[in-house]
């Protein structure tokens, strides 16, 4: 499980792998629940493309650099990633603009 959202009475579990077995076990077991409206949501070319090009953005790495700390987390490889974006901003930035 990679990420769970409570909205009232609806719950929403996102993750990899056999989650939907490991929910469901445990609402019946642990709980004592029967689940309704169980179902599987896998993603379509649009979700990841999404995806991949919000993974590109600067802005994600930053948010990243302030949240995981504040969270009491390791901030990862955002750090490399945001630098690396600025210097690469920066060369081109330097190569391509002049004052006129």
């Amino acid at each position: 499980m990679s990420e769970m959202q409570r909205e009232g009475r609806r719950v929403t579990i996102r993750g990899e792998g056999a989650v939907l077995a490991m929910v469901a076990s445990a609402l019946v077991v642990d709980q004592g629940l029967a689940p309704t409206g169980l179902r599987v949501r896998s993603a379509n070319l649009e979700d990841v493309a999404m995806s991949t090009v919000s993974n590109m953005t600067p802005l994600l790495h930053a948010v990243r650099i302030i949240q995981q700390p504040w969270l009491g987390l390791d901030a990862g490889s955002s750090w490399y990633i945001f630098i690396g974006i600025g210097l690469a901003s920066a060369a081109l930035s330097w190569r391509f603009f002049s004052w006129e």
